[in-house]
Formats: C-alpha cells, sequence, structure tokens
C-alpha cells in the first residue's frame, strides 16, 4: 500500500490502542462510558479492517488503473474521515484530510 495508507493506518491504530488503555484505566468513569469507549473502539477497528481487506483485493484482470483507483478512492477517504476526529492531535497530516 502507498505510505500514506501506511502511515494513516498506523495513525489510526495507535489512538485506539491509547483509547482503550485509558478506558480500562478511568476509575471515575462508570461501566457505561466504559463499556460505551470500548464497543466504539472495537466497531472502528472492525472498519478498519473492513477498509484494509477492501484496499488489498485486487480487481478482476482487465480493469483500467482508473476503474482500480474509482475502486480504491472512497476507501482511503473512509480512512481519512475515521483519522478526522484526531485533526487536533501530534502527528496527524494535513494530507489526510478529507
Amino acid at each position: 500500500m502507498p505510505e500514506i495508507v501506511d502511515a494513516l493506518i498506523a495513525f489510526l491504530s495507535a489512538h485506539l490502542d491509547e483509547r482503550e488503555r485509558r478506558a480500562n484505566h478511568r476509575e471515575e468513569w462508570t461501566h457505561e462510558e466504559i463499556r460505551f469507549v470500548l464497543a466504539d473502539v472495537a466497531a472502528q477497528r472492525e472498519l478498519l479492517t473492513l477498509i484494509l481487506g477492501q484496499l488489498a483485493s485486487q480487481p478482476p484482470p482487465g480493469h483500467t488503473l482508473g476503474e482500480v483507483l474509482d475502486h480504491k478512492m472512497p476507501w482511503i477517504r473512509a480512512l481519512k474521515l475515521l483519522a478526522l476526529p484526531y485533526a487536533e492531535h501530534s502527528g496527524y497530516r494535513e494530507e489526510w484530510r478529507p
């Protein structure tokens, strides 16, 4: 995959790991708040897995480069949208902005 996609996936994974770690160590949060954050993190991880599968898939032979890019661009945009809430965090790149 292109470096921009690899970097974006690493950035998202690191922030999801951090959210999960913090949720598991928040004594002042209610059980419901912790469950919500953990469920949100799990859902985002599932979306990452789905997106990665689509980006790694190869179209049948005979497709033009334009057709391949048309297939992959919405999935790259989905990655960028997942990263958008972290736009103010260090390490976020402007090129990731949708």
